[in-house]
C-alpha cells in the first residue's frame, strides 16, 4: 500500500529508472502478496510485479531468504536497499493498481557512469559512514542526520572521524534551509580541524567551501567570498587529486558573482566545466549543473535564446541520471521556466514552474526559502500572463477598431469623389 501521491509519481515516471529507498520483500507467489492488497484509509493497494534475469552476472541485488525468513511459507525474495528498477507500467485494476518492474544492470548506458560515480565517493570496504552517505546522496536527508548522529555518540573525544560527521550534519542543516544550525555545525568542525589537521590540510577546505555556501544562501556574500578563496588556494596547492574540489569551488565563486559581475562569473564556470571535462563522464551531473550555471548567466547578459538551450540540455542530462524528485531536478525544471520567461513565454514558464513546485512541495518544508521561492515565482507568472493576455486582447480590439475606422473613411472618401 501507498500514498495516492506516490502513485501518481509512478505514473509520471513510466519509463524512467527508480531506486529503492529500503529493502524490498517480495514473493513469487502472486495469490499470497494479492492477500496483503487492502486499502487503508489514504492508501492505495499497489501489486509490483518484478522482471528480471538471474543471467545478469554484474548485478545481484536480490536473495531467496525462505530459509531464514520469520514465515518460511512465503517463498521470500528479498531485494536489498539501493536495486535499481525501470518502470515499465501502470495498470488500474478494480481493487489494486498493478505496477510492472524491469530488474536493470549496471551496464544500461544511462546508468554505468551514474553508479560508477556514487561508487567512487564511497570506500570499497562498506561502513556506517558510507551508508549515511549513500543516505544523503540519495536524499534521504532525515535517515542521514540520524545516522550520522548515532556515529557521533559512539566515536571517542576529538577523533579525527568527528570531522567529517560534523561537516555531512552542516551540509545536511544547510540543505534543508537551518542555516544557523549549519554555521554552528561547521564552527565546530573548524575548531576540531584546528587541534587535529595543519592550516594546509585539504579537509580543511571543504568546510570553508561549505561555510561559504551558507553565508552566500543568507547573502552575507563578502564573508562568503573570502571562505571559497581560502578553499581554492588550499587545493590549489594540493595534488591533482583535488581537481573535482577546485572546479567545485570555482563553480561556486562564478554563482555568488553571477548578478553582480555576470562577465567574471562566466569565466569562473568555463574554468570549472574545462577541468571537469578533462575527468569526469559526459553526462555526468556537476557537468549538467555547470552548463545550466553557464546559461544562466546567458541569460543575465540578455541572451536568452542561448540561455534556454543551455536550460533545456541541463534537464535532459539530470532527467538521464537522477530521480525525478530529487531537488536538483526542481531546479532543473525552474531554470527552463525561467529562460521562457525572458522570452515572454509566460505561459510555457508557468508550466515549468508548476513541474518544479510539484517535487519541492513533495521533498521540502513549507517554510524553506527554496519553497517559498518557487511559490512567489508561480504567483509573478500567473499574474504576467494574465497581463500579457489582457494586453493581446486590448491590441487585437484596438487594432480591428482602427481597421474599422480606416475602412469607414475609405468609403467617405469614394462618396467625396463622385
Amino acid at each position: 500500500m501507498i500514498a495516492k501521491t506516490e502513485l501518481d509519481r509512478f505514473r509520471a515516471s513510466v519509463g524512467e529508472l527508480m531506486s529503492v529507498h529500503s529493502f524490498f520483500s517480495t514473493t513469487p507467489d502472486y495469490l499470497m502478496s494479492y492477500g496483503f492488497t487492502h486499502a487503508r484509509e489514504g492508501l492505495v493497494s499497489v501489486l509490483f510485479e518484478i522482471e528480471m534475469s538471474t543471467s545478469l552476472i554484474d548485478v545481484k541485488p536480490f536473495a531467496d531468504i525462505s530459509e531464514l525468513s520469520y514465515m518460511p511459507g512465503e517463498k521470500e525474495i528479498l531485494f536489498v536497499l539501493g536495486a535499481i528498477f525501470r518502470i515499465v507500467s501502470i495498470e488500474d485494476y478494480p481493487d489494486m493498481y498493478w505496477v510492472k518492474l524491469q530488474l536493470c544492470s549496471d551496464n544500461e548506458t544511462e546508468l554505468k557512469s551514474v553508479l560508477d560515480r556514487l561508487r567512487s565517493r564511497i570506500s570499497e570496504k562498506t561502513s556506517v559512514e558510507d551508508f549515511a552517505i549513500v543516505l544523503y546522496e540519495m536524499g534521504l536527508l532525515d535517515k542521514a542526520k540520524e545516522t550520522f548522529e548515532q556515529m557521533l555518540t559512539k566515536c571517542p573525544s576529538n577523533h579525527p572521524d568527528m570531522i567529517r560527521i560534523y561537516r555531512f550534519l552542516g551540509q545536511i542543516a544547510d540543505e534543508q534551509g537551518h542555516y544557523d544550525q549549519a554555521i554552528d555545525l561547521y564552527n565546530q568542525t573548524m575548531g576540531l580541524e584546528d587541534e587535529l589537521l595543519s592550516s594546509e590540510d585539504p579537509e580543511r577546505a571543504k568546510t570553508f567551501n561549505n561555510l561559504a555556501l551558507v553565508y552566500k544562501a543568507i547573502g552575507e556574500h563578502n564573508k562568503a567570498s573570502t571562505y571559497f578563496e581560502k578553499a581554492l588556494a588550499i587545493w590549489k596547492n594540493a595534488d591533482d587529486e583535488h581537481r573535482e574540489n577546485i572546479a567545485r569551488c570555482l563553480n561556486n565563486l562564478g554563482s555568488l558573482f553571477g548578478r553582480e559581475q555576470p562577465r567574471r562569473a562566466l569565466d569562473y564556470f568555463e574554468q570549472a566545466l574545462a577541468i571537469r571535462r578533462q575527468f569526469l563522464p559526459a553526462n555526468d551531473v556537476d557537468i549538467a549543473e555547470n552548463l545550466g550555471n553557464i546559461g544562466g548567466i546567458h541569460g543575465i547578459l540578455g541572451n536568452y535564446e542561448q540561455a534556454l538551450t543551455y536550460a533545456e540540455q541541463t534537464l535532459a542530462m539530470l532527467a538521464n541520471t537522477l530521480p525525478s524528485m530529487s531537488a536538483k531536478m526542481a531546479d532543473a525544471y525552474r531554470n527552463v521556466g525561467v529562460a521562457h520567461a525572458n522570452l515572454g513565454d509566460y505561459q510555457q514558464a508557468l508550466q515549468f514552474y508548476h513541474k518544479a513546485a510539484v517535487i519541492i512541495r513533495q521533498i521540502m518544508e513549507s517554510d524553506h526559502p527554496r519553497r517559498l521561492q518557487i511559490e512567489q515565482d508561480i504567483r509573478r507568472m500567473t499574474l504576467k500572463r494574465a497581463y500579457a493576455s489582457f494586453n493581446g486582447r486590448f491590441d487585437r480590439a484596438l487594432a480591428h477598431l482602427l481597421s474599422a475606422d480606416i475602412t469607414k473613411q475609405t468609403d467617405i472618401s469614394k462618396d467625396n469623389n463622385k
